[in-house]
């Protein structure tokens, strides 16, 4: 696009957010008329003189292009069922947070729309389970989030007003969500070779390739040898594979581990990493 006429683009963009009172328009109407590399650029780049900020996130097209997905399906007149917040709960209020809410609201309104009410993110494969990950393990990952040390304009945004207690506290109610029997995804369309492959290099690695196993720091077969490190069996292949990726282009990291997976992810190759994914993907939740 040229730099001209995106300016027209945003322009026009602003000018009919005005509308009556300075409302903006729903968005139904908002995005009728725009392509998806419109969209893009929009939510991406936010619109100038308007309360539209900027993405908050550089590193993460992945995000921007999921929220054009969603803009796009509202240009098809389909509806995803979005429950309202508790009036009661003001996310953006630190001091509320800390002094009158109750954790388990807050995790009701900040993360149970994705993550689900159980941690098992209701079989979303793009988002991690949290219900089999550690206090310290969360907490570490939501205040890289804060900090913008790990980069996500959907998880940096939804962790920017939480203070440390209050990060501490969530940590702790997430970690501590048991449903009645472990979910799991099932086996269901992966690859008996892949898995194979996955199971080799998870237990043994590959010195050839200078790839360490994973086992030690994630299982499974064994605790992990800190707390601070994630297990991955009962993840979801596709969510474990897209954060391969993540490690291997240098997009994701911001905790005191995060030195080991960048030294270890650059010997991984695309078949490595499917192989990797559908093994933890083919494994029993560890609770």
């Amino acid at each position: 696009m040229r730099a001209s006429h995106a300016s027209e683009q945003h322009c026009g963009l602003w000018l009919y957010a005005q509308g009556e009172g300075g409302q903006p328009p729903h968005v139904t109407d908002a995005v009728s008329d725009w392509e998806p590399r419109y969209l893009f650029w929009i939510v991406k780049s936010g619109v100038k003189m308007s309360g539209m900020l900027a993405w908050s996130s550089d590193d993460r097209d992945d995000h921007v292009w999921a929220v054009v997905a969603y803009l796009n399906t509202v240009k098809r007149g389909e509806t995803i069922a979005i429950t309202e917040a508790d009036p009661g709960v003001n996310p953006g209020s630190t001091d509320q947070i800390d002094r009158n809410t109750d954790i388990a609201a807050l995790y009701q309104t900040r993360c149970a729309r994705c993550h689900s009410d159980d941690g098992f993110a209701e079989n979303n494969v793009q988002v991690p389970r949290m219900d089999t990950l550690s206090a310290p393990y969360i907490a570490a990952t939501l205040l890289a989030y804060r900090s913008g040390a790990r980069q996500s304009g959907i998880m940096q945004q939804a962790s920017s007003q939480l203070s440390d207690t209050a990060v501490s506290s969530l940590a702790t109610h997430i970690a501590d969500l048991a449903p009645e029997a472990p979910n799991s995804y099932g086996a269901d369309g992966l690859d008996q070779v892949l898995i194979a492959r996955g199971d080799a290099l998870a237990h043994g690695g590959d010195v050839k390739a200078n790839i360490p196993s994973c086992v030690a720091c994630h299982g499974p077969g064994r605790a992990p040898t800190s707390v601070r490190f994630p297990p991955l069996a009962g993840q979801s292949s596709v969510f474990l594979f897209n954060q391969l990726k993540l490690w291997k282009f240098g997009k994701r990291g911001g905790t005191d581990r995060a030195i080991l997976m960048h030294e270890v992810v650059p010997e991984l190759t695309e078949d490595d990493m499917q192989a990797l994914a559908q093994y933890y993907a083919s494994l029993p939740p560890p609770r």
